[in-house]
This record gives structure tokens, C-alpha cells and sequence, in this order.
């Protein structure tokens, strides 16, 4: 039985070709050359295959198509077409999403068997969450990778205090972003208004300057964004402008106490 198939390319020989191969195949296929209009066509039509090259106008435009797919239609096949000998880091990242990565030039038989079969590569979709439950999900993470980048930046690091003082309060302060994001409209818990100023206390017992006590805090925006960004698949899309406001305002109202506690010190 022939496949609803959308074909997006901007070498449109390349699509044109894919496009007559598939359709001797039976399957019906469509023809987008930019990364637009294809997600108006993934959005507007129901297709089972979207075959898309890596980089189309823009540079792994194709990630985004496979991320859109496969939000809207979760057992659609996607499949992505590079020209590019070496991506393991990169299909590491796409995991979640790329069912094939089947490098040019494309063997149109294997396209036509992948594309009528609807063979999957076995992952399971991800389960998606809001901003909130990812960042609880991915908490190790975010410390790991906060503590790498703090360590590395020599106004932080040129405080030299063991890892368990360094990481103290953090997951405190990671659980009011969750409680915030969940609960926009309370006031900050006194567990997490405690722990706050703890922070601010701590940091100045250990001869922190305020410039040290706000780049942290960058950081750890930066750090939530990084894991965000690595595993942007698992987050539920509707919500996350909103969610984000109150992850940076959980950020800086965390931040308000621990000065104002640092200062009283």
C-alpha cells in the first residue's frame, strides 16, 4: 500500500527524481524546497514519510523538520538525507527523532523499501514534559554541567572551595524553578526563601564577591538552556515561552534574597 510521502529538498533535481522514483513505487508524494513551507505542509497535511536533507537553506534546517514531524505525527517515519560522511555526534542528538540517517548518494531502491515498509529504528517516542518536570528530570545534568562551566570560569573557580560547598543550596534553588514554573502565582515557599538566603550567607563566608554570586547565576541559566537544547525533543512546545519567563524569574527572585542575605553578612 503506497505512503503519503513529503519530499523536502532545495536541490530540486535531487527532490524531483526522489519524487518519480517513489511514485512508480505507489506512493503519493510532494515536493517542498524550503524548510517554510514544508513545516506549513507537515502541519496542514497528514504524511507518513518525511524524507528531508540536513541542510536545506540553513544549516541542519532539517533537524527542525524532523523535531516538527515528529511532534505532530509521532509514528511517522522520518528520514534524513546528508551529504556528509561523519555525524555520529550529531545523530546522537537527533536520536529521538530521525528514524534513518542514509548518507548521498541515496540508493533509491533502500529509499523506496524504508519508505513502504514504515520501518522504525525501534527507539520509543519520548515521553514530552513541561519546563517544570524536565528540569526535575534532567537535575543531574544541569548540575554537572553548571558545576564544569563554573569550574572553568576564572572569576568563580579563583574561589577555591570544595565541590559540596560549591554545589551547596543548588538543588534548592533548581526545586523553587520547578515550583515556580508550576505555581506562577504563589510567593516563593519559606523552604526556598530559607534556602536562598543560606545561599547568599554561605557564599559570603567563603569570599565570594557579588560579580562572582551573579555569574553563577548566569550559569546556571546557561546550563539549563544547554541541557534544554541537547534534549529539546522531550519537552512539551505550548507552554515553554511562558514556562521560561518563570524559570529567569525564579532565577533572579532566588537571586534578590541570596544578595540581600549576602549583604546583611
Amino acid at each position: 500500500m503506497g505512503k503519503r510521502v513529503l519530499v523536502v529538498d532545495d536541490d530540486q533535481l535531487l527532490a524531483s527524481l526522489i519524487k518519480d522514483f517513489l511514485e512508480m513505487g505507489g506512493h503519493d508524494v510532494e515536493i517542498c524546497h524550503d524548510a517554510p513551507t514544508a513545516i506549513r505542509h507537515l502541519a496542514g497535511h497528514d504524511f507518513d514519510v518525511l524524507i528531508t536533507d540536513l541542510n536545506i537553506n540553513g544549516p541542519a534546517d532539517g533537524y527542525i523538520l524532523a523535531g516538527v514531524s515528529r511532534n505532530l505525527r509521532p509514528d511517522s517515519l522520518i528520514l534524513l538525507l546528508t551529504g556528509l560522511p561523519d555525524l555520529e555526534g550529531a545523530w546522537k542528538s537527533i536520536q529521538d527523532s530521525v528514524d534513518r540517517l542514509l548518507l548521498k548518494p541515496i540508493d533509491p531502491f533502500e529509499l523506496d523499501k524504508l519508505a513502504g515498509s514504515m520501518e522504525r529504528a525501534g527507539r520509543p517516542v519520548p515521553t514530552q514534559l513541561d519546563l517544570g518536570h524536565f528540569i526535575a528530570a534532567h537535575e543531574a545534568g544541569i548540575v554537572e554541567d553548571w558545576y564544569s562551566h563554573v569550574e572553568a570560569d576564572p572569576i568563580v573557580a579563583a574561589i577555591a572551595i570544595p565541590r559540596i560547598e560549591r554545589l551547596n543550596n543548588l538543588h534548592q534553588i533548581l526545586d523553587a524553578i520547578v515550583h515556580r514554573i508550576h505555581h506562577p502565582a504563589d510567593p516563593i515557599t519559606d523552604e526556598h526563601a530559607d534556602a536562598a538566603y543560606e545561599h547568599g550567607r554561605s557564599r559570603r563566608r567563603n569570599g565570594y564577591s557579588i560579580g562572582a554570586l551573579l555569574r553563577e547565576a548566569s550559569h546556571l541559566r546557561q546550563s539549563i538552556t544547554r541541557v534544554l537544547s541537547a534534549h529539546f525533543l522531550d519537552l512539551e512546545p505550548r507552554n515553554v515561552m511562558s514556562d521560561l519567563f518563570q524559570m529567569n524569574a525564579s532565577i533572579d527572585e532566588n537571586m534578590a534574597l541570596s544578595l540581600e542575605s549576602y549583604l546583611r553578612e
